[in-house]
């Protein structure tokens, strides 16, 4: 079985009973690591490297993360967003810039039911925060939508006054009101490799792998240079 699972689930006991009975499956799209179960998927922590890496080429250094990490009693965070995270700051650490935690707005709450909420409340926080910033990265580009419409419902402008970017790529974000500066990710090669990793297994090759395929950068309008 080829299976594609939710982000928002680190547990997937499910798969593990379904291996151990004897099914051969290969999950995709979704960096799952706790198990041995073998996965295909984009290097996340790569692509996020990818976009704050340009937002820093564009000499920013006061840059936000707003995304959900954690979990609040039953409900869990993304696990795509924690790497996107870590990538965020590995991003920071070899420009040589101490994170600061008053511009991660990392909360899950349960009543983030839409991205609109979430990133409202986050944007407010960040601009009540006093804290001085140019650019933000989203941890997953719907989020960035919602997160450019708070912006401009407080009167912030991208990229004129703060830049954005984040990753994961589509048409929604190719014709956004400003297009997203983001990644994208070859599906092709992820289904090709996932399919071609199934079969190993019906074959009897029963090596655990892990196959993180890198992204790419795709520059767009809601990222320029940092003003002086």
């Amino acid at each position: 079985i080829l299976i594609m699972p939710s982000s928002y689930d680190a547990q997937y006991r499910h798969f593990v009973t379904l291996q151990r009975a004897g099914t051969k499956l290969v999950l995709f799209g979704i960096p799952l690591r706790a198990h041995h179960l073998d996965v295909v998927t984009g290097d996340d922590v790569h692509a996020a490297r990818l976009s704050v890496k340009h937002l820093l080429k564009l000499g920013h250094r006061r840059i936000a993360f707003i995304g959900r990490l954690g979990r609040i009693d039953t409900w869990p965070a993304s696990i795509t967003q924690e790497y996107h995270y870590q990538g965020y700051l590995k991003a920071l650490k070899t420009a040589g810039i101490k994170p600061d935690p008053e511009l991660q707005k990392t909360a899950f709450k349960p009543y983030y039911k839409t991205w609109a909420v979430e990133a409202r409340e986050k944007v407010r926080e960040l601009l009540e925060s006093g804290r001085k910033f140019t650019a933000i990265f989203a941890a997953d580009s719907w989020l960035a939508m919602d997160v450019y419409y708070a912006l401009k419902d407080y009167g912030v402008r991208v990229p004129q006054d703060v830049s954005l970017s984040t990753v994961g790529d589509g048409r929604a974000q190719e014709e956004f009101e400003v297009p997203l500066t983001t990644t994208h990710q070859d599906l092709y090669q992820i289904g090709f490799n996932a399919a071609k990793q199934l079969l190993c297994r019906i074959e009897g090759k029963n090596k655990k792998v892990e196959t993180l395929l890198k992204q790419t950068l795709i520059v767009r309008a809601s990222t320029a240079p940092v003003r002086s």
